[in-house]
């Protein structure tokens, strides 16, 4: 089936055959059955909001196509210059945002497998995202809200934000990577490898944290003391001090966002030598009076 430009189809219900090419059409999906294999080509619009789709959607550079419901089957390709908003409905495994797309995700299910390639920007604000999330060199991903499961692997040269929401067990930076915690919560046996950057400025981090030999691990926030006893040169905003921790120990303070929070060999926390990096911040706003501990 072939939707040329400004062309435009519904289907609401029965079935469509596979091969489906939309080129400069509008295609809205809100029942029935698409087999596999429908092309997204440049200048299409295309919203799921019901029924089946098959598998390997591929929606290409200069597409549109926003899922607000229905069942997209595995093998969805989100390829260069194109453009994809999830919300509602479920996409299955595995998903594949290639060079320089856009995507969203707000609501809905995305199955394990998410993998996101060099240039691709991927905001997550709600929904749910399946488990071994993959972060490749040169993708940068934002997550202010939603779920993401565990296992998620930033990888060389990939960026990651994380300001909401909650982020599964076994999150790994690995080496190369930068990692911004700002706020959300984050599960517990975070690992940093060696060469990864992460910063820490806010949010709730369960057990297990724990940076290699190599990697650089900044804390931003105030009132830090380790074993009990204050921080020496922390006395004004922008001081930062280089801290190596006995075999047992206990850091605490209060990110720059406000919340307490402590760090403690007998939470299974761990910093190697040289690795972590205490930062003066600002006053931050009112927090809570106790630590927020995750379940």
């Amino acid at each position: 089936f072939n939707a040329d430009v400004g062309s435009s189809v519904t289907i609401e219900d029965g079935r469509v055959g596979k091969n489906f090419e939309a080129v400069g059409a509008v295609v809205n999906i809100g029942g029935g059955r698409v087999g596999e294999n429908f092309n997204a080509f440049a200048g299409s619009t295309v919203t799921i909001s019901g029924g089946v789709v098959g598998r390997n959607f591929a929606a290409y550079g200069g597409s549109t196509v926003a899922i607000t419901g229905g069942d997209v089957r595995r093998g969805f390709a989100a390829n260069s210059g194109s453009t994809v908003t999830i919300s509602g409905g479920i996409v299955r495994s595995p998903f594949n945002a290639f060079t320089d797309s856009t995507v969203t995700i707000n609501g809905g299910v995305v199955e394990n497998g998410f993998q996101a390639d060099s240039g691709t920007t991927v905001n997550i604000s709600g929904g749910t995202v399946g488990a071994y999330f993959a972060a490749n060199s040169g993708s940068a991903v934002n997550i202010t809200g939603g779920t993401v499961a565990e296992q998620f692997a930033a990888n060389s040269g990939a960026t990651v934000s994380i300001s909401g929401g909650d982020v599964g067990p076994w999150f790994a930076a690995n080496s190369g990577s930068t990692v911004a915690i700002r706020g959300g919560m984050v599960g517990d046996s975070f690992r940093a490898d060696s060469e990864a950057t992460v910063s820490i400025s806010g949010g709730t981090l369960a057990n297990g944290f724990r940076s290699s030999s190599g990697s650089n691990v900044v804390v931003r926030g105030v009132d830090f003391r380790v074993d009990g006893e204050p921080v020496p040169g922390l006395n004004s905003e922008g001081d930062i001090a280089r801290v190596n921790l006995s075999e047992s120990f206990l850091v605490t303070g209060t990110f720059e966002d406000g919340t307490p929070f402590a760090f403690s060999s007998y939470d299974s926390d761990g910093f190697a030598d040289g690795t972590l990096t205490l930062a003066r911040s600002a006053p931050p706003p009112a927090g809570p009076p106790s630590i927020n501990v995750p379940n």
